[in-house]
């Protein structure tokens, strides 16, 4: 079991240095010992989260990871303990930064994603969240075999 600290795995392949931090290894229920779901994957100065559930924000900050950082979500389902804390980083973003994001952030999941990102953000996007430029893409779900992510817009 994870305790309520971080795992952190350094990978050098091809020239490239590939940080990954398991920030919370998953527990549906809120627990003590465990954060929700939450993967970060720095490489090349960028920052790609998988899943943010519930204690994400703060979990990234014990790890010494800056979620100012973050330039993409991916979420792979819409269970509140993959998504919960996604709102929150929104709000981090607005209200802890010392100047205004301008580079996009990506949010990415499968679909019907952008119906359910719409939804979210028709409550919480009044004035509570960051203005920041957000793109968001679908990918189809899973049951290929392989899949190569969509190119930017």
């Amino acid at each position: 079991m994870l305790s309520y600290g971080f795992i952190r795995v350094k990978v050098f392949a091809h020239r490239c240095r590939v940080e990954i931090t398991v920030v919370g290894s998953g527990t549906a229920p809120p627990r003590l010992a465990r954060r929700q779901s939450c993967v970060a994957v720095c490489s090349e100065g960028e920052m790609m989260v998988f899943a943010h559930g519930s204690g994400a924000v703060g979990g990234m900050l014990h790890a010494g990871l800056d979620p100012f950082a973050v330039n993409r979500i991916f979420f792979t389902h819409f269970h509140p303990d993959h998504t919960v804390d996604a709102v929150s980083l929104l709000f981090f973003i607005k209200y802890g930064a010392d100047e205004e994001r301008e580079r996009p952030l990506y949010i990415s999941g499968p679909e019907p994603f952008r119906e359910f990102w719409e939804k979210i953000m028709a409550v919480w996007d009044r004035g509570c969240v960051a203005a920041t430029r957000r793109r968001y893409t679908s990918f189809p779900c899973m049951t290929a075999k392989h899949y190569t992510c969509p190119a930017e817009p």
